[in-house]
């Protein structure tokens, strides 16, 4: 998948936390919204690796439906409900992104980058795999 949607998608799934935070359902609604916009393009431009297309298929698909009900349950300004279903789009990304690794390993992260204007950058993971 996209290196460039994934870090747009980390991004979201961190604003939708504040939003909950905050308690800014408009926040968790936009940015809801914006990750359905961003996977439903991912699904129509990135083929899914040979041997892999029903687990990556599958795993998108709950994604996309947690995130369509985080949106809509957010809308209603159903607070348990949105939250319950942000847990459950968070658990679906982890398992869409084990899909492309090992079961149970996690990738080693890298030091965290100053940015240009002095705050911290996102962390950029490698693609070699810890394994124990």
């Amino acid at each position: 998948l996209s290196h460039e949607v994934m870090k747009d998608q980390r991004v979201r799934m961190q604003t939708i936390l504040d939003g909950f935070a905050i308690g800014d359902f408009s926040l968790i609604e936009r940015s809801a919204g914006d990750m359905i916009d961003d996977m439903e393009e991912v699904a129509k431009t990135y083929r899914p690796e040979r041997g892999k297309e029903a687990a990556q298929w599958r795993a998108m698909a709950e994604m996309l439906e947690q995130a369509e009900l985080l949106k809509s349950q957010t809308a209603k300004g159903d607070y348990v409900q949105a939250y319950t279903h942000f847990n459950l789009l968070v658990r679906q990304c982890v398992e869409c992104h084990q899909s492309q690794r090992a079961w149970g390993v996690f990738p080693k992260p890298e030091k965290e980058s100053e940015g240009g204007n002095g705050k911290r950058g996102a962390v950029e993971m490698k693609t070699e795999i810890v394994r124990k």
